[in-house]
């Protein structure tokens, strides 16, 4: 995008200095000719305007030699393209960085995505397990426990038993407890 846009800058500045020129060969031209002197003084005057505007004009509209004129503008050109070209490769250079630095991100991701699977395999065989202890549990040692727990792990646990046998463990456990193990219940059953 930043190289389609100077060198829309070139052809632009091209094009002007191009234009420029004509003018200042148009000028040069009428005054051999033997055009009438109102003609010259007209485009001196029109000149004079531009430079009152703020434009630069080039100074072969100033009576200088246009053909040496047109060798600075090339070198002058020839130097600007030489810095785009250097710009260009900067930008590549940058370009070939940050896609190196993406995919190492991508590659560190996707690490991270694989330990985080195996953590959550590994605690959902954990959370089984202690349903099954729980399963196997009498009902009434059961319930404390279970009022004891944290209230996410107690809810994941009963979320993951036999539903008859942790209906027998409610009659034991605290009521305020109970009560926050059903709502982190309810949560549980939504997600999944």
């Amino acid at each position: 995008m930043v190289v389609f846009a100077v060198s829309l800058f070139v052809r632009a500045k091209n094009t002007l200095i191009l234009f420029r020129l004509t003018q200042g060969l148009t000028t040069v031209s009428t005054a051999h000719a033997g055009e009438s002197k109102t003609k010259t003084t007209k485009t001196a005057k029109t000149d004079k305007t531009k430079i009152a505007r703020g434009k630069q004009l080039l100074p072969a509209t100033q009576g200088k030699d246009p053909a040496a004129e047109l060798t600075a503008e090339k070198k002058a050109l020839a130097l600007e393209r030489e810095q785009l070209r250097q710009e260009e490769e900067r930008l590549k250079i940058l370009k070939k960085d940050i896609e190196t630095k993406l995919q190492a991100l991508k590659a560190l991701e996707n690490k991270v995505g694989k330990l985080l699977k195996k953590r959550d395999e590994r605690e959902e065989k954990r959370l089984e397990q202690l349903a099954s202890v729980f399963e196997s549990t009498p009902p009434e040692q059961a319930g404390p426990l279970f009022s004891k727990l944290d209230i996410k792990t107690a809810a994941a646990i009963l979320y993951r038993m036999n539903g008859r046998k942790a209906g027998k463990i409610w009659g034991f456990v605290n009521a305020d407890r109970a009560v926050k193990i059903s709502e982190e219940l309810t949560r549980l059953k939504e997600i999944k």
